[in-house]
């Protein structure tokens, strides 16, 4: 596979997940919105039963729980369908995010120059030790390697401030 179709994959392939990320956010807002809301209306049936009951009488009162139940029954029914609705837009972008994905065999580079040969693996694992060795074991936020193989060397900077030559 060349650099740019990796490149692409690869971009393909944030978008994607960028795309899921973002279809699961919002999803997550509309379910924050319809809790709200539900709750919201939920406060409002209890005011509004609770007021007809004062001024009604027992016959009202009966009718104002049962409309309360219904009411109750009708919110958990909408929280019920909200939460699985949402579950399944999630499901879905988790899929599609995964199917989005492109898988890349193992790809193993090696730089050959004047008859010698060396994998560029080997050499990031060998600059990393050297700057490893030279700075105590200091953290490696960031390493860029240049090869030259006209040097018989590889030189690196670390931390975009420390920098090392290892040979090859």
């Amino acid at each position: 596979m060349s650099k740019d179709k990796k490149a692409e994959a690869a971009k393909v392939a944030q978008e994607a997940k960028v795309a899921a990320q973002v279809a699961v956010l919002e999803t997550k807002e509309e379910v924050a919105k319809a809790a709200d809301a539900v709750k919201t209306a939920e406060a409002t049936v209890k005011a509004d039963v609770k007021k007809d009951v004062k001024a009604a009488g027992e016959k009202v009162k009966k009718e104002a729980k049962a409309a309360e139940t219904k009411a109750k029954k009708a919110v958990k029914a909408a929280e019920t369908k909200v939460k699985k609705d949402a579950k399944a837009v999630e499901t879905k972008a988790k899929k599609a995010a995964k199917a989005a994905e492109v898988k890349v065999a193992k790809v193993n580079t090696f730089v050959q120059f004047a008859g010698m040969e060396c994998s560029v693996a080997d050499v990031e694992a060998k600059a990393l030790e050297a700057f490893k060795a030279q700075h105590n074991g200091a953290a490696v936020k960031s390493m860029t390697v240049y090869v030259k193989p006209e040097d018989h060397a590889a030189y690196y900077v670390v931390n975009d401030e420390f920098t090392g030559k290892v040979e090859l």
